[in-house]
């Protein structure tokens, strides 16, 4: 089974964004108030926005794309439709400076949204995948998978102690691939886990696949998959939700 996920927007960049741009908004008002030439408010702005342009270099950390702005082609750009009227690029220099500092603000809180997600969020812990489970139920996608039921309170019980476990995926080839019947393979993991909700705020989209004996679930993001562990299984006798 083919799943297309995308990845979700959390809420802490969200905040952290936010206050990247209410302490932009700041230094504006803050320029604006001590400049003796005022500009009119909607040229500062398309200034502060032109000067956000500039050559830069990406890289990625935490599977978050950092851009660090090197050269301001934005103030450059600015200059030269100024450079024939001295006055006119005194009065908006600072605001095209302002719009390129822009870029280290906004760097600043993605730099800060990465730990603070973690914290919040990690992505090592099951309940973050999984934070509501009244509406969850199974459904089967291989002929091989039994017809059977989820456990509810099963999942609820063992839910909030569950840690990532090892999976051993050389021996799972092994035994599905190597030493199953191949006109009769069995799939390892023939349900998936529908209903449920990822913590609030963290943005996660996940697909849950289950185990065969109900004990074992993986967890598929938009970059990983993270094998976890149960001591009972998920999954009891009775006709399945698919």
């Amino acid at each position: 089974m083919n799943v297309t996920l995308n990845m979700g927007i959390g809420i802490v960049p969200i905040i952290t964004n936010a206050l990247a741009y209410a302490g932009i908004a700041y230094f504006a008002y803050k320029q604006y108030q001590k400049q003796a030439l005022k500009p009119s408010v909607w040229k500062m702005i398309i200034v502060m926005l032109v000067g956000l342009f500039s050559f830069s270099f990406d890289w990625s950390m935490s599977n978050t794309m950092l851009r660090f702005a090197i050269l301001p082609l934005g103030v450059w750009l600015i200059f030269l439709v100024c450079r024939g009227n001295k006055h006119r690029w005194q009065k908006y220099r600072s605001f095209a400076w302002l719009g390129f500092g822009a870029n280290y603000l906004l760097l600043a809180a993605t730099l800060l949204s990465i730990p603070l997600q973690n914290v919040l969020y990690p992505t090592d812990k099951l309940s973050t995948h999984i934070a509501k489970v009244n509406n969850a139920s199974i459904i089967r996608l291989h002929p091989s998978a039994e017809e059977v039921s989820l456990n509810v309170e099963s999942l609820k019980e063992q839910l909030s102690s569950m840690q990532e476990a090892q999976l051993k995926s050389d021996e799972l080839y092994v035994k599905i691939v190597l030493e199953s019947d191949q006109n009769n393979r069995q799939e390892q993991f023939p349900y998936l886990l529908i209903g449920t909700d990822s913590k609030w705020g963290s943005g996660l989209s996940t697909v849950i696949y289950v185990e065969m004996d109900g004990k074992g679930i993986i967890t598929s993001t938009h970059d990983k998959q993270l094998y976890y562990r149960f001591e009972k299984s998920l999954l009891q006798e009775g006709i399945s939700d698919g």
